[in-house]
């Protein structure tokens, strides 16, 4: 029998040396291996689009509205429940669009545990957002103002993948 652990899909890719601890262990993680996440980027349809992000309590740092998916859920059915829970809105499925689908960088992640998140592209008419769940802010923002050290993981390149597609 075999007991070697899976390790993260970037493990000795030096461009992505930053985006988990080198440690052991499922850290904060449910599972050893690919824990799996669903995100949403969701813009405005306005003529100069602003993008919905929360402020997360674990961090203090902006993120995509998303989380873990729960058993017997699709990523999209997550990535929608999700959005409900943090900002308060109300996606359609028809218009999403799946933008990635692989492994994200995160704070929390270790060489054995790490979030897979697969992320959507939804555009929504500008609606106020509540924050609920795991954020302590919701709020629309300019996408030309965003830093990405101000942003959770990967979250930043998720937006501009977003952004291009």
């Amino acid at each position: 029998m075999n007991n070697t652990l899976e390790l993260h899909p970037w493990y000795g890719d030096e461009t992505h040396s930053n985006s988990f601890s080198d440690i052991d262990g499922k850290g904060q993680f449910w599972h050893f291996g690919p824990n799996r996440t669903a995100d949403c980027v969701i813009f405005s349809d306005e003529a100069d689009p602003r993008i919905a992000l929360v402020t997360r309590k674990d961090n203090g740092l902006l993120a995509l509205p998303g989380g873990f998916i729960d058993l017997g859920e699709t990523a999209l059915v997550a990535a929608i429940r999700e959005a409900h829970e943090e900002i308060g809105v109300v996606l359609d499925e028809a218009q999403a669009e799946k933008i990635y689908d692989g492994p994200v960088a995160d704070h929390r992640a270790t060489r054995q545990a790490w979030p897979h998140t697969t992320a959507f592209r939804f555009t929504i008419p500008p609606t106020e957002l509540a924050p609920g769940d795991d954020a302590v802010h919701a709020d629309w923002y300019l996408l030309d103002n965003l830093e990405k050290s101000k942003l959770h993981g990967s979250h930043f390149s998720l937006i501009s993948s977003a952004k291009h597609a």
